[in-house]
């Protein structure tokens, strides 16, 4: 028997079936089995399966049984049948035939199976069986491919790891598959290491693939570059089953860079387009993140509730109710919030975040002054939540409560736990003063004092205002004990150290009072001016009260009444120890009376009459600096000289090097002022003023005309260098010597990059390479820019010439993606119109065209007055007609072109004439033809195409007439020769054709 005569023997047999009176035929087995090979491999499952219940009938016992089974599981697993599969291959070991090969295949079979159906555990046992009990099989590949691919999907990253590890190490050639490349780029991702990941993922031409770039741009903090990658993937595989979930983070990455106007709008434009998403909780609830960002409150919690009402995830949820409880705290809704904290702590129980809530939780009872039950609150956190880092903030909260219930004992052991703990911090800082208000509420000033000096060797050494107010209480407690001396010390350490401070005026009247009290007159209250009044009027051999008098009207702005009491004493007492401070405070007060020249006198008194007294370098400095102030550069420069070389080591030596500098250069000794200048920054390379020493560098060098880089060689750290380079490549720009500005910015830029011209080269940088084609370079530079000064007013144009980059470089889809966040991020950038226009054309470069008219469209909508805007349905017109064939939507935006003014009506209607012919609408083409030829521009080409085709038109219908009046009509314009001679030709063809 042939094989043709036992196929159709078995079809007809399929097809006829028995009754119970007929002999059933059993087609011969190898016949049966040859022809159930061939439906399988022609891939005719349905066939097939007919074919191998059949067989499985009559030869159920044979030594084929077995593998024939397996190829009835093999049909439905092809099918995408993977429960009939798993049934089938269930019976497998039941049947005859039965070999280790085939029972390997079993197993990667139901593992496959399993993990279609989504079982995922049942499927890794299934793939670990097969390695165990088939070690050396060559389907131990597929076993190990197949378990990371489980992996993979239950994000086990670990397991993944290891599994492919021994995939590769074991089959090599693995390599070459995408899902491997993917998991080797996931490892690196899952390990952090970004860059290393993006180059497997580029090596994987998949959506995975894409996605994967822009999360690792995305976490690298290159939000742009992220979004650039995502809207790739969703316009080259707009089916993926990952579409929600890149353009969910495409609304992240905006959220993530603080843009969050964007962010907000990505997030409801995923709302829109993805509403049966399962993260769609979780874009409502980033809505609510925004609103909070916004200082919104309302706004947020009614946002939240959007979240609960969807269907959160149990963690989204727990995240989401501590939102709304911070909302309603910043609201001033403390039992809203305490109730949404309060299910925090209910759903999460010894979580962080329920720790965080519980404490907020107390903290509102606090605030609501329920002193009560925040003890019984703090209670339970201190039990539960042991050694959490807010545990600190719960005592004082505490210890404050039984504070305000004159609980004080219980409040002290409350702070003193917390300093015992936590003494070198902010809330030791607060538990320490808290604990001194209490002892001083006690009036326990023994124990105010002991309890400081315990802890102070462990105080932070950082300024706090929390100390300034422990310093008040312990100088009080002083003061109260009679330790006037040690009061008067923390009073002055209040005031010296803490002078902003809200403790500064009750410590100044403390400072008075504790200096009373240890007889330090000359500062005492206002009732001791009149005692003075009288001694002075009485006056003394010494004349000291004189003196202290003075100093008292100088402190109270009263400074004639000052300078004769000054005089006064000088006067009387030329050799006292105390006359060259007098001097001073005499020279002062003419210095504030504006007699310049007299306090100048006055000083030179102190340098010639009392050269030794300790009051002389100040009078050199005084005097120099008034000289300066008065223009009197030349006797300035010798008086601060003067003083610099006597007292190298005085407190004035620094400001006097710098004065001679800065007096040279204001009398324009560029010479003189360039040495003193650098002499002041080789000595004191450290001081603020350095950066002002190399600005007056700097303009001596200008000014005097001299080489600034002849200085800057031998000071390449210089200040001014990021300015001199920044001027030197602004001059070489405008001069359009691009090589030589390129060089100048790219020395600020890598030398200078945190001077005030920084951001500035960078771009600058880049703009070069621009004008100079080498578009890698500007790339990279304007990348550069844009992401590390996202809010600079050049950012815009660099973004825009990012995308310009792109498209020379031919990279046209990430071009246009690049114009299109342009628009995104910055719509009110005078370059965001362009940019789509742009986008467009990229989007046309490389034929999606869908793409090239949605960017003209939103570039419509969105910026219907910019200058491109004006010539966009002329521009829609012609993809929809010559690109898109959508001709219906052509010729309505031939007439809104019309309408718009972007195109003539010759033009228009042989357009939309050629439209009218595509969709087979003779009529109307005829008519739109018409209207064209009767168009004002006689001469247009449209207008001649119009009345030619017009005119073939009507010959093809034999309306002759028509035909030759269109005809005419072209010869009567007397345009161009050739229209007129073929025009004539085809009257003439007509005319004897017709013999009219």
């Amino acid at each position: 028997m042939t094989k043709s005569m036992a196929i159709l023997l078995l079809m007809v047999f399929v097809a006829m079936p028995l009754t119970a009176q007929e002999e059933q035929i059993i087609p011969d087995e190898q016949v049966l089995w040859e022809t159930i090979g061939a439906s399988y491999a022609a891939e005719e499952y349905s066939t097939a399966i007919q074919q191998l219940q059949l067989y499985l009938g009559p030869y159920h016992n044979s030594d084929r049984a077995a593998e024939a089974q397996f190829m009835l599981g093999e049909c439905f697993f092809n099918s995408g049948d993977h429960e009939l599969a798993l049934e089938q291959f269930n019976i497998v070991g039941d049947r005859n035939g039965k070999t280790s090969y085939l029972e390997a295949s079993v197993l990667l079979r139901r593992g496959e199976c399993y993990y279609n159906l989504g079982y995922y555990d049942r499927a890794m046992e299934q793939f670990t069986s097969l390695l165990k009990k088939h070690r050396h099989s060559f389907l131990v590949g597929e076993a190990l491919y197949s378990m990371g691919q489980t992996d993979m999907i239950t994000g086990n990253w670990a397991a993944l790891e290891k599994t492919y590890r021994r995939l590769l190490e074991e089959r090599p050639g693995y390599y070459d598959l995408d899902d491997v490349k993917l998991a080797l780029g996931l490892f690196e991702y899952q390990a952090g290491n970004y860059e290393e990941a993006i180059v497997w993922f580029k090596e994987v031409p998949t959506d995975f693939g894409l996605y994967f770039q822009g999360r690792c741009q995305e976490e690298s903090g290159q939000y742009i570059l992220a979004i650039q990658k995502y809207r790739q993937a969703l316009r080259r595989f707009p089916d993926s089953p990952l579409t929600d979930v890149i353009a969910f983070n495409i609304a992240e990455a905006f959220y993530n860079s603080d843009q969050n106007k964007v962010a907000e709008k990505s997030y409801r434009k995923f709302l829109n387009s993805h509403s049966s998403s399962r993260l769609v909780a979780d874009a409502h609830y980033k809505l609510a993140c925004i609103s909070y960002r916004n200082k919104n409150w309302e706004e947020c919690v009614r946002r939240v509730e959007e979240t609960k009402n969807n269907n959160p995830y149990e963690q989204l949820l727990i995240e989401s109710c501590y939102l709304a409880g911070l909302a309603w705290m910043e609201h001033g809704s403390n039992s809203h919030a305490s109730f949404e904290f309060t299910e925090v702590v209910r759903r999460a129980p010894g979580s962080e975040m329920a720790s965080s809530a519980l404490h907020k939780i107390i903290y509102s009872l606090a605030d609501e002054q329920n002193w009560a039950q925040t003890i019984l609150t703090a209670d339970e956190f201190l039990a539960q939540y042991s050694g959490d880092e807010l545990e600190a903030r719960v005592q004082i909260l505490k210890g404050f409560s039984h504070f305000k219930l004159e609980e004080y004992e219980l409040a002290v052991r409350s702070f003193q736990n917390v300093m015992d703990r936590f003494a070198n911090s902010e809330v030791g800082e607060k538990a320490l003063f808290l604990a001194t208000s209490t002892y001083y509420h006690l009036e326990q000033y023994d124990r105010i004092i002991t309890n400081f000096n315990f802890v102070a060797n462990r105080l932070l050494p950082t300024p706090s205002d929390w100390r300034a107010r422990t310093y008040y209480h312990l100088a009080e407690a002083y003061y109260n004990q009679g330790l006037f001396r040690e009061a008067s010390g923390m009073y002055r350490l209040v005031l010296t150290g803490y002078p902003r401070s809200d403790m500064a005026a009750a410590s100044l009247q403390g400072l008075v009072a504790s200096r009373s009290q240890l007889g330090e007159y000359q500062l005492a209250l206002d009732e001791q001016e009149e005692f003075l009044v009288q001694m002075t009027n009485a006056d003394s051999e010494t004349g000291s009260n004189s003196l202290a008098l003075g100093s008292l009207y100088f402190n109270r702005h009263e400074y004639e009444e000052a300078l004769q009491q000054f005089t006064k004493f000088v006067e009387a007492n030329p050799d006292d120890p105390q006359t060259s401070s007098a001097i001073l405070n005499l020279a002062d007060c003419y210095y504030r009376l504006q007699y310049y020249e007299e306090a100048i006198v006055s000083w030179k008194k102190i340098t010639t009459e009392h050269p030794n007294s300790l009051q002389v370098e100040e009078a050199m400095y005084r005097t120099a600096d008034t000289q300066f102030g008065l223009g009197q550069f030349a006797d300035a420069a010798l008086t601060y000289n003067n003083l610099h070389k006597a007292y190298p080591e005085g407190i004035h030596s620094l400001d006097a090097l710098f004065g001679v500098a800065n007096s040279y250069y204001n009398s324009k000794q560029d010479d003189l002022a360039i040495n003193a200048f650098n002499e002041f920054i080789d000595i004191y390379p450290d001081d603020p003023r350095v950066e002002d020493a190399e600005l007056g560098i700097q303009s001596s060098y200008y000014r005097s005309g001299r080489d600034m880089e002849e200085y800057l060689a031998t000071r390449p750290d210089s200040p001014m260098a990021a300015d001199h380079y920044w001027t030197k490549g602004q001059n070489a720009f405008a001069d359009n010597n691009y090589e030589a500005a390129a060089v100048a910015f790219e020395r600020v830029t890598l030398d200078y990059a945190d001077s005030e011209n920084g951001p500035g080269a960078l771009f600058y940088l880049a703009e070069s390479y621009y004008r100079m084609d080498k578009n890698q370079q500007a790339l990279s530079g304007y990348r550069n820019f844009t992401i590390t000064h996202p809010e600079h007013e050049l950012a815009g144009l660099s973004m825009f010439r990012e995308g310009t980059a792109l498209y020379r470089l031919g990279e046209f889809e990430e071009a246009a993606v690049t114009y299109e966040i342009l628009p995104d991020i910055k719509p009110d950038s005078e370059y965001a119109s362009l940019a789509l226009f742009n986008a467009s054309l990229s989007y046309q470069e490389v034929e999606e065209w869908p793409a090239a008219v949605g960017a003209l469209q939103r570039l419509k909508t969105d910026y219907p007055e910019s200058e491109r805007a004006k010539g966009i349905w002329y521009q829609i017109a012609g993809l929809y007609q010559d690109e898109l064939g959508d001709f219906a939507v052509a010729i309505d935006a031939w007439d809104k072109s019309l309408n718009e003014g972007s195109s003539v009506v010759e033009e228009a209607a042989y357009r939309q004439g050629e439209c009218y012919e595509k969709m087979n609408n003779i009529d109307q083409a005829i008519a739109s033809y018409e209207r064209s030829g009767s168009g004002s521009d006689t001469a247009s080409s449209f207008r001649i195409a119009s009345l030619a085709r017009l005119g073939e038109l009507s010959e093809e219908r034999g309306d002759w007439t028509t035909a030759v009046h269109a005809w005419n009509r072209i010869v009567e314009t007397n345009g161009k020769p050739e229209w007129t001679v073929m025009a004539q030709a085809r009257i003439q063809e007509i005319q004897s054709t017709t013999g009219n």
